[in-house]
């Protein structure tokens, strides 16, 4: 018996020496392991680092893009409904508040069922288990990585505060359809805050964390649904449910995004244009900014019903040239379409199904051979889907063959339509440079170029004004005097000439009023000629104007280019404003934690003459009244404006005063090609009139629309 009682000491003291032994094995391992593991990141790193959604809004609020690597908004526990918490544990992790960051007994079980089925199937993961997977360890089914994981979790609860574990939690994980942490959810699925969440919004939220595409309340409400009961019956058991046991309606989803991408995507990319200027462009997608710009929703609304309801009358001008389908014949080498190259389709009829099986398609005349198009690729700018006998312009967008004389294609083409004309619209606000509405092309998916902001074109008479205003200021020239406005020819360098007559004769000579109203070359360049190149130059930037391109006498025929935005601010001189104000798209940006992203401050340059520059804006008023703008006349208000056109017709302008505010608008090619004849000045007139009527709908919300009737007032 002594024997056996010392062999059975022996052993017993074998045993312990081994499990200790095999106890400091593995805290030694741990110890070891742990140093290769990832430092912790604290509440305010972790905020700071993890990725964020950024988002741009109107001036009145509207949400109008999005950018983001993971939708994500990271918000405060004290932003967090208390039901949340309360229905997360339940859901998740009852003993979160006892544990160490892992149950053991969950982890063995789970390894065990691992083991036995040859494979990683189970998880029995804690919630600080489920931080230090999609945190640090990542998520691939491993017995080493389950171990990281658990090391992990327990240098997370060595480092952070139980707060601090769930607020990063809270913000970290998915929650369905492209939603990162729980502000996202709460505005995807119930439109509101998390603050605002109820106990069956929370409970519902809760249980999609095991499967949130599965149990999508949006795809599968059935499922929703039940998994929300299981996380409430389980709130019910755990005493966490306030009021015990009640019935929970199962809530309304909403299930939907509110950016409004199509309303200004160009007065976006104006917006981060100004934002680049202070901050990384690679910051844009994770850093979580929130970006106020100056566009009006209901203006810039009006922008785009005027130009969508004029697109048809525009296309139509140009498509019906005769020169169209010669000009593409280059695009096709061994039938196949150039990329990026413009070619010329005019709808002869539609398909049936491809011989494949494949989608009917329009078969069309490409440059003069016989093509099928797939599907509905073919639509004009409208939308609307081209009739037989209709033609526009396409650019292929892959290399793909085309099956020229064949009534399907061996694989389908990419095309879209190749927008000509373009067009451009800016409205700005005279005192302030701030841009309520920026319309920069048709098509912005396919055709993002920027054209308001970025396209400098020449600008044609719309430089007039700016003649007539600096030789009044230098050389005493007054409303009333007369001018010689006969044919003359102009010398250039190197020998060459140029004869300059007026389209609209009006005799000579003739008093500056008119030959402004009728925008007479011939004019125009004598005054500068008397002037003086040079002078003009010097009062121009005197003013606070842009930079001109041309120093030579061509400047009376607007041979110097702008942007239209540069335009729009070019006329505010005229409109009232005491100097010329830079255009602010941006009107403040914030940080993710609330700090401001410091902005330029407003600039307003130069000193320009207010009552010659008024006496001017007066004499616009007869270009409108009865001269060469008259289709932008609007009953009832007072319209200074000034049409311009450049040479060949390739571009058509009318910048215009309505009120306290300078709308102008553009129409050209992106290619040069002529928009002269029907596409010329009487229809970017007409254009800018649609767009003026629809603005002054909204003057109820823009007030300073309504001192059109009378005029700004000049201070």
């Amino acid at each position: 018996m002594r024997r056996f009682l010392k062999w059975a000491l022996v052993a017993g003291v074998a045993v312990l020496a081994v499990a200790l032994l095999a106890v400091a094995a593995f805290e030694l391992t741990a110890l070891i392991v742990e140093r290769s593991l990832p430092e912790v990141a604290d509440t305010a790193r972790f905020d700071r680092e993890i990725w964020k959604v950024s988002r741009v809004y109107s001036d009145d609020g509207v949400e109008l893009a999005e950018f983001y690597r993971e939708r994500r908004s990271v918000v405060p526990g004290s932003r967090v409904s208390p039901h949340v918490v309360r229905a997360l544990l339940a859901a998740e992790d009852d003993n979160f508040y006892e544990h160490e960051g892992v149950d053991w007994l969950a982890v063995a079980r789970a390894l065990a069922v691992d083991v036995l089925s040859g494979a990683m199937v189970q998880g029995g993961s804690t919630l600080t288990q489920q931080l230090a997977k999609n945190l640090y360890v990542g998520r691939q089914r491993s017995l080493v990585r389950k171990v990281r994981e658990a090391l992990m979790a327990r240098k997370i609860e060595r480092t952070l505060p139980k707060e601090a574990i769930l607020h990063q939690y809270l913000n970290l994980i998915y929650w369905g359809h492209g939603n990162y942490g729980i502000e996202e959810a709460a505005r995807f699925y119930f439109d509101k805050g998390a603050d605002r969440l109820d106990l069956g919004e929370a409970a519902l939220l809760a249980g999609l964390i095991r499967g949130p595409e599965l149990l999508s309340p949006v795809r599968r409400p059935e499922k929703a649904r039940a998994r929300m009961e299981r996380v409430l019956l389980q709130m019910q058991r755990d005493g966490s449910l306030p009021g015990g046991r009640q019935t929970i309606a199962f809530p309304r989803v909403h299930g939907k995004r509110s950016t409004r991408a199509e309303l200004s995507p160009f007065g976006v990319d104006a917006a981060l244009a100004e934002l680049y200027r202070t901050v990384e462009r690679g910051d844009l997608d994770k850093a979580g900014y929130t970006l106020k710009t100056t566009i009006d929703s209901r203006t810039q609304e009006a922008v785009n019903e005027a130009v969508a309801s004029f697109l048809p009358e525009l296309h139509l001008a140009f498509q019906t040239r005769e020169d169209a389908p010669e000009s593409s014949c280059d695009c096709l080498v061994d039938d196949s379409l150039l990329p990026g190259c413009p070619v010329w389709v005019r709808v002869l009829g539609r398909t049936g199904q491809s011989k494949d099986g494949g989608p009917a398609g329009v078969l069309t005349d490409l440059a003069g051979r016989l093509a099928v198009i797939p599907g509905d690729s073919l639509k004009l700018p409208d939308g609307r889907s081209l009739a037989p006998g209709e033609g526009t312009w396409i650019r292929g967008l892959t290399t793909r063959e085309i099956a020229l004389a064949s009534p399907w294609l061996t694989e389908e083409t990419v095309v879209v339509p190749l927008i000509k004309p373009q067009l451009a619209v800016v409205v700005m606000e005279v005192r302030t440079g701030r841009v309520p509405a920026l319309y920069g092309g048709v098509d912005y998916r396919y055709h993002p170029f920027n054209r308001a902001l970025t396209a400098r074109r020449p600008v044609g008479s719309t430089i007039k004004p700016f003649i007539y205003l600096a030789a009044m200021e230098e050389l005493g020239l007054e409303e009333d005097s007369r001018v010689d406005a006969s044919p003359l020819v102009l010398k250039g360098p190197e020998g060459r000439t140029w004869s300059i007559s007026d389209l609209h004769d009006r005799g000579s000579p003739i008093p500056v009023r008119e030959a402004l109203a009728w925008s007479s070359n011939c004019a125009a360049v004598r005054v500068l000629r008397d002037l003086g190149t040079d002078l003009f130059l010097e009062r121009w930037q005197a003013w606070g104007m842009p930079e001109l391109d041309v120093r030579d006498q061509s400047l009376a025929l607007g041979s110097a280019s702008l942007s239209p935005l540069e335009l729009a601010s070019v006329f505010s001189v005229l409109a009232g404003s005491p100097c010329r104000p830079e255009p602010v798209v941006l009107a403040e940006a914030t940080r993710s934690d609330g700090s401001s992203i410091p902005l330029p401050a407003m600039a307003c340059t130069g000193n320009p003459p207010r009552d010659l520059a008024g006496r001017v804006r007066r004499m616009l008023e007869g270009v409108t009244e009865h001269g060469t703008g008259r289709a932008a006349r609007i009953d009832g208000l007072s319209i200074p404006g000034k049409t311009g056109t450049t040479s060949g017709g390739r571009d058509a302008w009318f910048a215009g005063i309505l009120g306290d505010l300078v709308v102008v608008v553009w129409i050209g090619s992106d290619d040069f090609d002529p928009v002269e004849g029907n596409s010329g000045p009487d229809t970017a007139a007409r254009l800018w009139r649609a767009v003026a009527e629809r603005i002054t709908a909204t003057a109820p919300r823009l007030p300073n629309v309504a001192s059109a009737k009378s005029g700004p007032a000049m201070e």
